[in-house]
C-alpha cells in the first residue's frame, strides 16, 4: 500500500498499477513474469509485457516523461512493472493471484 492507496487493484476487467497511474486491460497484456533480485534482501517485481506499449505510454501528459518511457523501455526502464514488496502478503502468492486473474479473464491467454 502506498500512502493509503493499494499498489495494485485487480478486477475482471483490468489491472491498475496505482504507483504508475495505469489501468491495463487483460486483453492488452501479452505476458507477465516475476523478476526476483537477490542481495541484502530479496526483491520481487511483476513485469508486464504489452502488445502495444505506446497505447499506455502515450497517456503520459508530460512529453519528456513520455519520451523517456518510450526510449528506455527496451533497455533499462520498464514502465509496466509492480514492486511486489509494496504489496501486503507473500510476493509469490500475490504474483500467482495476479497471473490467475490474467489467465481467467484474458481471451485466449497462453
Amino acid at each position: 500500500m502506498i500512502i493509503g492507496i493499494p499498489s495494485v487493484i485487480i478486477t475482471s476487467k483490468d489491472i491498475t498499477i496505482s504507483e504508475k497511474g495505469y489501468s491495463i486491460g487483460w486483453n492488452d497484456i501479452e505476458g507477465m513474469d516475476l523478476s526476483i533480485s537477490t542481495g541484502r534482501s530479496t526483491s520481487y517485481t511483476l513485469v508486464i509485457q504489452l502488445k502495444d506499449p505506446w497505447k499506455y505510454i502515450s497517456q503520459k501528459w508530460n512529453p519528456i516523461i513520455r519520451y523517456y518511457c518510450w526510449f528506455a523501455k527496451d533497455y533499462f526502464y520498464k514502465p509496466f512493472t509492480v514492486d511486489l514488496n509494496n504489496v501486503e502478503g507473500d510476493s509469490q502468492d500475490v504474483f500467482l493471484m495476479i497471473e490467475g486473474y490474467y489467465r481467467r479473464y484474458k481471451k485466449n491467454a497462453y
